[in-house]
């Protein structure tokens, strides 16, 4: 009986870690994508930025 309860502790246990290591891959994946959707921003932004310096606006 007791090493049936032990199996089954080591059971949920080893459950557990890969459940954390799952969520844990879910969040590196999005965190990866937020850096992207940055990073794509900061290249608009600068693409902006260097547009404006080659064709200034005359008012």
């Amino acid at each position: 009986m007791e090493q049936v309860l032990l199996a089954r502790a080591r059971g949920l246990a080893e459950a557990g870690v890969l459940a954390q290591a799952e969520e844990g891959a879910e969040w590196a994946v999005t965190g990866q994508a937020q850096g992207q959707e940055g990073l794509v921003s900061a290249l608009h932004a600068e693409k902006k930025s260097n547009i404006k310096e080659e064709h200034p606006v005359i008012i």
